[in-house]
């Protein structure tokens, strides 16, 4: 067992970030956009637009923090399971329970949103972190 490539770990989780920043703006912007307003006007959170650079650059961190946890966790339990994408598929599944499975867990004991804003992005998360996931585990190399 080889030592980490850190160097592709980052590399496939900046990769993977950026894919998952753009497709979370395609299902929260763009197909939950009317919603989330709906639900921040509910909690008296009016969308002014003032802060929407600064909400950006967290979303944009946020992303690549997953991405590149996909890709840490992939080349951790690749020793283990092998090259691929199965190892991918069981390396995203964890990514996702613990990014969103558990913070849906917790926004619904708590009543904060609609079940559909809970429940949908449950679903579109589990498919872009599957391919955020794929992302990661194709660029990466063991170290020589």
């Amino acid at each position: 067992m080889g030592k980490m490539n850190r160097a592709r770990v980052y590399l496939g989780g900046v990769l993977a970030g950026v894919f998952i920043f753009f497709a979370d703006y395609v299902l929260h912007g763009l197909l939950l956009g009317a919603d989330w307003k709906a639900a921040m006007a509910a909690l008296g959170k009016p969308d002014t637009g003032q802060n929407m650079a600064s909400s950006m650059a967290l979303f944009f961190a946020q992303a690549l923090v997953v991405g590149i946890a996909a890709a840490w966790v992939y080349a951790s339990i690749r020793p283990r399971y092998g090259a691929g994408p199965g190892t991918a598929v069981r390396g995203g599944l964890w990514v996702w329970i613990m990014t969103s499975v558990s913070p849906g867990l917790i926004e619904t004991a708590l009543g904060l949103y609609p079940s559909k804003l809970v429940l949908v992005p449950l679903v579109g998360d589990l498919v872009i972190i599957q391919l955020a996931s794929q992302i990661a585990g194709a660029l990466y190399k063991e170290a020589a």
